[in-house]
């Protein structure tokens, strides 16, 4: 059967006009604006110890966008919800902050502790920072070392360090996450005051 080109032009010419305008037959995603998450800016941790934090290294499945590991050990990344930096320097900036230098300026002895052989060196690599069953979950392998080039002493830890989320929410993830280096960064605190008071009872003997 012949067909008459015009009248299939005034069919077909009305549905362009109509995609032409914005309007599609395919379903668009829900949500198409990509949020970026930090973690929170810590409190000071309460201590006179000179803490330097060299960068610390990704090693995780996902860099920017936030991880969820599902079954399988299938691991989601969330293309519309991302950190605003990778896993490395996030924890980076977190744990210079935390050790940040003492604004109120109680050192007892500033020159002293600015000395090579009184500063803590601290770095590492991120190994696990992702959602797994309902739990934030940061894995770090980090080394503390005291002296210049740390030929001084020297602590090597690898530990995991996990917060329950209460659902699985982007923003509940970058808050459980946020108490998830909050620990850890107390668990290093404590190896390097250790390491403080093993090296001032060897000097007092």
């Amino acid at each position: 059967m012949k067909l008459s080109a015009v009248p299939l032009f005034r069919a077909v010419f009305p549905a362009l006009l109509i995609a032409a305008g914005g309007c599609s037959i395919f379903p668009t995603p829900d949500n198409t604006e990509t949020l970026y998450y930090d973690l929170d800016i810590p409190d000071r941790c309460n201590t006179d110890l000179q803490i330097e934090v060299s960068p610390f290294t990704t090693m995780t499945s996902e860099r920017y966008r936030m991880a969820t590991r599902g079954e399988d050990n299938v691991i989601h990344g969330r293309e519309f919800h991302k950190w605003v930096q990778t896993p490395g320097p996030l924890v980076t900036k977190y744990l210079r902050l935390a050790y940040r230098d003492n604004a109120s300026g109680t050192i007892p002895d500033e020159q002293a502790a600015a000395r090579p052989e009184n500063i803590y060196h601290l770095t590492g690599t991120v190994l696990v920072f992702e959602a797994d069953r309902g739990m934030a979950k940061l894995g770090l392998r980090y080394v503390i070392s005291r002296g210049k080039a740390g030929e001084k002493n020297t602590v090597i830890r690898t530990i995991l360090v996990t917060e329950k989320m209460a659902d699985d929410a982007p923003g509940e993830f970058a808050d459980a996450m946020s108490r998830a280096v909050a620990r850890a960064s107390r668990l290093i605190l404590a190896d390097i005051e250790t390491m403080a008071k093993n090296r001032k009872d060897a000097a007092a003997r």
